[in-house]
């Protein structure tokens, strides 16, 4: 979190400093320095479900359950910057089926 707040500080002073353009810049790093929103599409449908987020370990970053995932709906998750400082690079996202 300290990191995230630095880069907030780094960013703000960008804003005010820096040309039009590097305004532009600023305001992608603070929406990063917020988190990673991600969006992505499933292969087939599948009933209950979990989406899992693991890091290069092997450790769980975070779980989302579902009821419901198909392929013409857009899945969205949020993983908030506080998950992403502890989690080892890179980051896998799998589905992992819910046996009734």
């Amino acid at each position: 979190m300290r990191a995230c707040a630095h880069a907030l500080d780094l960013l703000e002073e960008m804003g005010e400093k820096g040309s039009r353009m590097m305004r532009s810049d600023v305001g992608c790093g603070a929406a990063l320095a917020a988190g990673a929103e991600l969006f992505f599409r499933v292969r087939r449908v599948t009933k209950t479900a979990n989406i899992l987020v693991e890091d290069a370990n092997g450790a769980r970053v975070a779980k989302f359950a579902r009821t419901h995932l198909a392929p013409g709906e857009m899945e969205n998750i949020t993983l908030p910057a506080a998950l992403l400082a502890r989690a080892t690079p890179p980051l896998t996202v799998r589905i992992e089926e819910v046996q009734a």
